[in-house]
């Protein structure tokens, strides 16, 4: 019985951390949104991140 509830004593934190991180998150993205994915020119979305050498296709990937 005590394992039973341990299981739902962590159950309940794992769910409330959850929506805490959902909250932050959509705080987040409500004061600052995503950048446009489809710049050709690398300066906003994930390519920004990459070596310039990975982003002209060096690899087999990339631009």
């Amino acid at each position: 019985m005590q394992r039973v509830a341990r299981w739902r004593r962590q159950l309940h934190v794992m769910h409330r951390l959850g929506e805490l991180h959902q909250d932050a998150t959509s705080l987040q993205l409500a004061r600052e949104p995503l950048a446009d994915l489809n710049d050709s020119l690398g300066a906003q979305g994930p390519a920004r991140y990459l070596h310039r050498a990975l982003q002209g296709g060096v690899c087999g990937w990339g631009g």
